[in-house]
């Protein structure tokens, strides 16, 4: 394993002044993890720790392999850290079983890196894949920035279009190929829908022209995913937690607009499969992928989150305010986002999808935690960092794209612990599992007891103890 396979990270520590919820705190709480590249100051009555990243090579045999780093101060003081990584002999397949997808906001994106909104130019674009190419390195697909997205010319008379899938092949040539990835959003921006959008053209929603254009586009980038073998990975999101009896009425006209294409894919809504309201009705028959925020279990026991058909999948998310559950919040113990992943394979669920990575809309999450809604907690919707910004707030230099968080590499691990018990127990749950997390609301926090179990699925991979 080269020096090229270690990377040294800076801790970055933000000022929590209000608690998520009931399982959160306050004080300062390490997230950021800041690519070191300088001298850092070390204060007497505050710590500075250094986050070590290990990248095991593929071709890696498997044993103990030892390093050491040295900590040179400006006083000439001389302090050495030895370590050991212990690698096994388990290759992980690039395509994982536990489909997850983090969205990513492309207006944010756009502003940090003095890009026109949308990343309409090719510059932009490319920034777009480079923030995805940085979430898939960590087994993640994602949402929100122009991915798999054709250039689309409209015939003068606004009925006919035609489709140019360069950009598209370049897409699916480094994340469904490359990275063998398990899922992605289908090439329908939501854009396109409102306003001056290619489909919509200023035009209500369902009108009859809308519906022509909108079913054609289907129906054509449908038919050409389909012949490179791609459709049966895609879905499409078109309406996000309905809360209303209206809202649950558009659900249902969605569906029955994207069935009326002869080609489509699958057709997912963020709700739990047993409706709010009976007087609403169900969303059963018009649904393929139903995804629910784990809260929904306050409601009653999983029945209410099992969808009961064939072909239908089922998928999780957490959030930040969430307790007594599993947290994605910033102040809450770093464990639980790890656990939450071995919830997710426990229950069988096949996915999780969680909104935004990079929403900085009222704040900037180097100084503020609360940078969507203040009534959501601590690091709602964002799980990365603006690197344009990191001397500023490290001293160490700047990054042209993201910047981890402990919470995102913790995320990392828990999929990877996934397909771990997906390789012991080929998608049924792992008894072994159960000794730390009994139930949804009900699991260690002791990281040692996770680390034991993660040691101990290896083994029954491996053959060993």
């Amino acid at each position: 394993i080269l020096s090229e396979n270690i990377s040294l990270f800076l801790e970055h520590y933000i000022l929590i002044t209000e608690p998520t919820d009931e399982g959160g705190g306050t004080g300062y709480w390490p997230d950021a993890l800041a690519p070191l590249t300088d001298p850092f100051n070390v204060a007497d009555d505050f710590p500075s720790p250094v986050w070590v990243d290990v990248d095991i090579p593929r071709s890696a045999a498997p044993g103990t392999y030892n390093g050491n780093i040295n900590f040179t101060t400006s006083e000439n003081g001389n302090y050495n850290f030895h370590y050991s990584v212990e690698v096994w002999n388990i290759t992980f397949p690039k395509r994982f079983y536990i489909k997850a997808n983090i969205g990513l906001d492309q207006e944010d994106i756009a502003s940090t890196h003095g890009f026109p909104q949308g990343l309409g130019s090719p510059e932009g674009r490319q920034m777009g894949r480079d923030y995805a190419t940085f979430l898939a390195d960590r087994h993640i697909s994602t949402h929100g920035v122009p991915l798999f997205q054709p250039s689309v010319l409209l015939s003068p008379d606004r009925r006919s279009f035609s489709i140019d899938y360069s950009e598209t092949i370049t897409d699916m040539e480094i994340f469904l190929d490359g990275y063998d990835q398990n899922n992605f959003m289908f090439p329908l921006d939501r854009f396109d829908l409102i306003n001056g959008g290619f489909i919509a053209q200023n035009e209500p929603q369902f009108s009859s022209d809308f519906n022509a254009r909108f079913i054609d586009y289907v129906d054509q980038v449908s038919i050409y995913l389909s012949s490179n073998g791609h459709l049966d990975k895609s879905f499409m999101w078109l309406v996000d937690e309905p809360w209303t009896h209206e809202m649950y009425n558009e659900v249902r006209d969605w569906s029955d607009l994207i069935h009326q294409s002869p080609n489509y894919p699958d057709y997912m809504v963020t709700e739990q499969p047993h409706t709010e309201n009976p007087a609403w009705g169900y969303l059963k028959d018009y649904v393929d992928i139903f995804t629910m925020n784990i809260r929904v279990l306050q409601f009653g026991d999983e029945e209410v989150i099992r969808a009961d058909g064939v072909g239908k999948e089922e998928w999780i998310y957490t959030n930040t305010k969430v307790y007594p559950y599993p947290s994605i919040a910033i102040d809450r113990q770093g464990v639980e986002l790890r656990l939450f992943l071995w919830f997710v394979y426990q229950h069988g669920f096949q996915g999780t999808l969680y909104s935004s990575a990079n929403d900085w809309t009222i704040a900037n999450p180097w100084v503020d935690p609360r940078t969507y809604d203040p009534t959501f907690g601590n690091g709602c919707s964002s799980l990365l960092y603006p690197g344009t910004m990191c001397e500023q707030y490290t001293g160490q230099d700047n990054v042209d794209g993201p910047i981890t968080s402990i919470r995102m590499e913790t995320f990392r691990d828990g999929l990877e612990d996934t397909q771990l018990m997906y390789m012991v127990g080929n998608g049924n749950p792992v008894a072994h599992v159960d000794s730390v997390i009994p139930d949804w609301d009900d699991y260690s926090d002791d990281p040692e007891a996770v680390l034991q179990v993660r040691r101990l699925l290896a083994g029954m991979i491996t053959g060993g103890n």
